[in-house]
């Protein structure tokens, strides 16, 4: 699959479906073969693929040889999503299987956005609260994720969705899209990043409860004499 950005430069990626034996080979105790190396080996398995150009002569190779090594990357894509995301004191990041690092990142933010804002001798219901109100946040857009994920497996209930992806009609697609990339979390405790993409960002809870939380901080704190 392939992808142009705003600034012009394409993104690629290649889906590998492996067998019974191969899947449960690659478990994630047995996992070895994701270092650099094997990153080489799958992209020289694919390297002949034609991909959509002008004449027809373009190659998945084109677009490795102009990929920097360390921008290219091999996951093992998995379908879950974990029910626990976090117990007393400690909480997960991303937890949701392989879900891509972009999530990761929204993930950090989201959850850094409410560690901000703890008071000094936070308890544990306070930790407690600040991770309920994490997970309600990214709950949606992780399942979200993990759909998509399914849709790249190969039973057939995902053969069939894969068909229907391929001739959806481009309106439609541009709706689908528009959901998955409308999450774009800022930290509230940052100077505000003006928003210049086509697709309106998700309301973004995290952001606007802390950023009352700091501002009536900033009030009290300027209001109190030293």
């Amino acid at each position: 699959m392939t992808f142009t950005t705003k600034d012009d430069v394409i993104c690629w990626g290649v889906v590998k479906y492996l067998d019974i034996q191969n899947s449960a080979a690659y478990s994630r105790e047995q996992r070895s073969d994701w270092g650099e190396g094997a990153t080489e080996a799958m992209c020289n398995e694919v390297r002949d693929f034609l991909i959509p150009d002008g004449d027809g002569s373009l190659t998945l190779g084109d677009l490795i040889d102009g990929t920097p090594r360390n921008q290219m990357t091999k996951v093992m894509l998995e379908e879950k999503v974990f029910d626990t995301w976090h117990h007393d004191r400690t909480v997960l990041i991303h937890p949701a299987g392989n879900e891509g690092a972009v999530m990761g990142f929204h993930d950090v933010v989201t959850l850094a956005n409410w560690i901000n804002v703890l008071p000094r001798s936070a308890t544990v219901e306070d930790i407690e609260s600040m991770f309920k109100a994490y997970k309600e946040e990214r709950l949606p857009f992780v399942q979200e994720a993990a759909t998509h994920s399914k849709s790249l497996s190969q039973d057939m209930k995902t053969a069939m969705s894969r068909f229907v992806t391929k001739h959806m009609p481009s309106w439609l697609w541009r709706v689908v899209n528009s959901k998955m990339v409308s999450y774009r979390p800022q930290a509230s405790f940052l100077p505000f990043v003006k928003d210049n993409g086509t697709v309106a960002p998700a309301n973004q809870r995290s952001y606007h409860e802390t950023r009352k939380i700091l501002e009536a901080r900033s009030r009290t704190a300027t209001a109190t004499p030293v």
